[in-house]
Parts: C-alpha cells; structure tokens; sequence
C-alpha cells in the first residue's frame, strides 16, 4: 500500500508547543480530511493548514503526477522512506500542447515545481520519462523536457534522483521565468516582480542528463553528488545574472557518462554572464579536454562568462588542454576557490544576507 505521512515542522525545527498537522496519502484511502488518494490532494490540504511548515512522508511507490509545491507550503519536507523507491514520475516536455493550445515551452514541462521557500527533500526520485520511448527507440529525445525545477529559496535535497534527458533541472528565480516583464504568476495567483537571489543545496543527490541539463539563474551548491550523462552534451547551462557573486558550483562531485557516447563538456554559458565552478571533482572521460564551450560560435560570451574547475581528477580532468578562457589552479590563484578549503566552500558560499547554512 502507498502511503504518505504529512506533519508540520519549522523550517529550523519544530517549534515548542507548535501544533504538528499529520496527513496520510494512499491509492486505497478512504477519502477524508486527513486521508488522500494523491500528493496533490495532500499539498491542498496542507496550503489550508499552513500555520506551521509541513514535512512529508513518501512510502515507496510511482507516483504518476505533476505536482506543484505552492508558496503556501513554505518550510515543507518531503522524504522518502527508502531512498530511490519513492518516485514522482511525469511526461511532459516543451513541443507538447498545454491545455491553451500552446505548446507547453520548457518552463511548463516540469514534472515537480517547487515555489516555495525553506523546502526540503530527502531521499525521493523525480523523474521526466518524457523522451524514454524515442531513445530506446533509437532517437535522442523529445527536446526540452524538465524533471524538476526549483524557484524558491534557501532549497534543500540531499539523496535525491532527478532524471530525464535535456534541461532536467531547472534552477531559476520568480524574476526570470518572464525575461519580458520580470514576473510571474505564480500558483498563489500573487504576482511576484521582486528581484532576488534564489538559493539551492545538493547533497549526494543523482543527476542524470543529456543536454543543459543542469540549468538556470540561481546560486546552487552541489555536494558529494554524482552526475551522469546519459548521451553526449552539456552538464549545465548557466545564466547567473550579471552582478550575482556565484552560479552553479560543485564540490567533491563525481561526473561519468555512458561509455557509448563521444565525450561530452562541462558547460556551455545559457547568458552572458554564466558562472559555472568545479572544486575537487572527478571526471571520467565523458568529458572532452577542452572543457567548455561557449553558446554559438562567436556570440562573444567567452570573454565575460567565468568557467573554472580547480583541483579536478580524472580522465576529464585534463586541464592543460581546457579552453584558454576557462580557468584552473595554474591560470587563476586570485579566484575565491583557488587554495581554499571545501569546508570554508560548503560554509560560506549560500549564506546571503540572513547568513543561511544548509550544511550539516
């Protein structure tokens, strides 16, 4: 029987004397107010219960839905019971009609959007199998067809799955889902325009890919976490803002690919200003020596972006023959990374403004 186990904590812990909201999901629930048949029906039930922040409980099962995580669920924790037997599992992807007529795009393909802010997840597999059939197939995929993709801030998932084949994370801010006017709509009905950084935490999480698929604007720290490329192309795709003082960095991280495929980069800049850093990585030879690469030939962003993989091992890890606009230990020991501890790294990198430290 599948089951999920819903309670409310703080986003820090749970408050003395704070009263704690348990739900129950099960496909043979008798349905009440306390008992669901879908995540779905239990994250509305904890939006209308959200005076304290809500942990939930997957036991193992497919759990064949796309699910939103609204604003309203901030402070909410999903873990698995067994890591990897828990799965939200969807099918969506970019050339695909949404319910308008117009093609869902790829901020709409996700299979689990998160919101809200102060989130975390523990243990649980999201996956897009949207290009699953045209691979075994033959083909390479659908396109653009998004797995998770996280909005909020101060995020947290350690021991995750996320897989799918192109842009399987998305990692972004409310700002720049409309690049036109800067807003979002966002599941609330509240219209969001403030400019911030939004910040994520990877801790020994498997991210699997093909093209960009790690990608978007936010501040992400990656820790201890293996990454595969399931077909040859980009691990990421940054567009970090101009200004913003970090991308996407991973520490102590393991990049392997399918030994089918010709090698594949690190990253290609999605903007301008793209930030993308490995610190003491290892890379198999899925990785090509040049490392990196810019968008289109010629579109100049060689010259503004900030690509850099200091103290990497491995087949990949040939940094003497990297882009010569890319930087290493021996080309760059002014960066923040050169000779700096890993532990000063997980500590200081996502603290912002209200000095947030998701690292244990």
């Amino acid at each position: 029987m599948a089951c999920i186990l819903l309670f409310c904590a703080s986003a820090s812990g749970v408050a003395r004397g704070e009263e704690v909201m348990t739900f129950y999901v099960s496909a043979t629930n008798i349905v009440d107010g306390t008992h669901f048949n879908t995540v779905t029906a239990a994250l509305d039930a904890v939006r209308k219960n959200s005076s304290g922040t809500c942990v939930v409980r997957l036991a193992d099962g497919v759990y064949r839905e796309k699910v939103v995580v609204s604003t309203a669920c901030r402070g909410l924790k999903i873990v698995a019971e067994e890591r990897g037997k828990a799965v939200i599992s969807w099918d969506d992807y970019a050339a695909r009609p949404g319910p308008d007529g117009a093609e869902l795009g790829t901020f709409r393909s996700y299979t689990m959007r998160i919101d809200a802010d102060d989130f975390e997840m523990d243990g649980v597999t999201v996956v897009n199998t949207a290009s699953d059939s045209n691979v075994a197939a033959g083909g390479r995929g659908v396109g653009q067809a998004v797995a998770l993709h996280v909005l909020g801030d101060r995020c947290t998932f350690r021991n995750c799955t996320i897989r799918s084949y192109q842009d399987t994370l998305y990692l972004t801010q409310k700002q720049f889902i409309d690049s036109s006017i800067r807003r979002l709509i966002d599941s609330e009905g509240e219209t969001k325009d403030k400019r911030r950084v939004s910040r994520q935490y990877f801790e020994r999480c498997r991210i699997e890919g093909a093209c960009d698929f790690i990608f978007g604007h936010s501040t992400a720290l990656f820790n201890d976490c293996d990454l595969y490329l399931r077909q040859r192309g980009y691990v990421t795709a940054a567009a970090t803002p101009e200004g913003q003082p970090f991308g996407f960095v991973f520490v102590n991280c393991r990049i392997t690919g399918n030994r089918g495929e010709k090698p594949s980069m690190l990253g290609r800049p999605w903007r301008e200003f793209a930030q993308t850093v490995f610190v003491d990585c290892e890379m198999d030879e899925s990785i090509a020596p040049e490392g990196w690469r810019t968008w289109r030939p010629g579109d100049g962003r060689d010259k503004t972006v900030y690509y850099a993989d200091f103290g990497t091992t491995g087949k990949g890890a040939n940094n003497s023959k990297r882009v010569s606009w890319s930087h290493t230990d021996e080309t760059d020991k002014e960066s923040y990374f050169s000779g700096r501890e890993v532990n000063d790294i997980l500590v200081d990198l996502l603290k912002g403004p209200d000095g947030w430290s998701p690292v244990r």
